[in-house]
């Protein structure tokens, strides 16, 4: 099963603007996108960004060795807005580089729990993690009941600019 990810570039734009601001003693930020998805038949699921939701500056944590550690009351909130609002949910965050942003170890290592509480929550539908550069995207999505993600979703920006972006790969 393969996902599309399709956003908005000016969505995109007001996700990457939010996780670009200071905090206090993390080193980046934090948020939740939500989505619903539309299944096309015998074609990939789309995921549809409809929300954005920061991480409240009380709900970080410093911790060594991580550009950022989040509450359980961060995560709890977004379990309750997929509950509330029937929703798929991408822990986002960003790397500054320009490019294709690549899942650091700590992403790939902590990001199976995380997504294990959202498929406890609401186990009907897939979740996943969407990571930001400065210009491009990539994610993960995991299928409703699986252990390990797709690795080859897409993230589509539509507007301008477009773009089209896979791990490992940017078309168009």
């Amino acid at each position: 099963m393969k996902f599309k990810v399709r956003a908005a570039s000016q969505f995109l734009d007001n996700v990457r603007r939010d996780l670009t601001r200071p905090h206090a003693f993390a080193f980046e930020r934090v948020g939740f996108v939500y989505a619903r998805e539309a299944v096309v038949d015998g074609g990939p699921s789309l995921l549809l960004p409809f929300a954005y939701a920061p991480v409240a500056d009380a709900h970080y944590m410093p911790k060594e060795g991580v550009g950022a550690c989040i509450s359980g009351d961060a995560i709890r909130e977004a379990m309750a807005f997929i509950l509330r609002e029937d929703a798929c949910v991408l822990h986002t965050h960003m790397h500054e580089n320009v490019g294709m942003p690549k899942f650091s170890r700590v992403d790939v290592r902590n990001y199976p729990g995380v997504v294990r509480a959202f498929q406890n929550t609401r186990p009907d539908r897939p979740h996943g993690a969407l990571l930001l550069s400065r210009d491009a995207a990539v994610a993960r999505v995991w299928p409703v009941g699986a252990a390990e993600p797709v690795m080859d979703s897409l993230v589509i920006s539509v507007g301008r600019p477009m773009g089209i972006f896979s791990e490992g790969a940017i078309y168009g």
